[in-house]
């Protein structure tokens, strides 16, 4: 019995190793040659937006340094989404995320994921860079939308749920790999 617990927590530790280290035995898509071949030089950080979506015309990015969980009154403890979204014109998406492209809009979100609402609170056209006059729109509980399937608000509130880095309690997003850790630790 003790051999068949060491084995599975040595099979799940192993999967954990392999999908964490990128290795590619565990995974199906392998990166090709003249990608791990890039010096360390080449690399580029990470983009403050991270684009989350797009359509014919306008592709959408997320900027995941100012997104945070919020409450807001008269919805209790609730916690809500405050997320800017910027949006480029798709003849210019490959320079949004690299640059400030020379044109685009932001959007500024509410979002409820208990009950799968969205409150719209401003849009900036902006060439270069924003200026910090923008009026908003006050938040009012009664602005809540439902979401409409196949909106572009609908797929911006998926988008957003599934890209999300942060849990409502300031933490780190779960993830499933973290179970496997602590029943590995907790074996071994």
């Amino acid at each position: 019995m003790l051999i068949k617990k060491m084995m599975a927590v040595m099979a799940m530790a192993l999967v954990f190793i392999c999908i964490n280290s990128g290795t590619g035995y565990c995974e199906d898509n392998q990166q090709s040659t003249a990608e791990n071949d890039k010096s360390a030089s080449e690399v580029r950080p990470p983009s403050r937006y991270e684009k989350i979506y797009h359509d014919d015309e306008f592709t959408y990015l997320m900027d995941h340094e100012s997104v945070r969980w919020i409450t807001c009154d008269k919805m209790g403890d609730e916690p809500v989404v405050d997320v800017w979204i910027r949006i480029v014109e798709n003849s210019d998406a490959a320079i949004a995320e690299r640059h400030n492209p020379a044109k685009y809009y932001l959007e500024h979100y509410y979002m409820r994921t208990k009950k799968q609402q969205v409150q719209f609170m401003c849009e900036l056209e902006v060439s270069n860079r924003p200026n910090n006059n923008v009026t908003q729109r006050r938040y009012d509980i009664s602005n809540w939308e439902d979401l409409i399937p196949g909106s572009i608000e609908d797929e911006l509130y998926r988008a957003v749920m599934k890209n999300i880095r942060i849990k409502p309690d300031g933490g780190r997003r779960y993830n499933p790999l973290d179970d496997v850790a602590e029943f590995a630790r907790i074996y071994m």
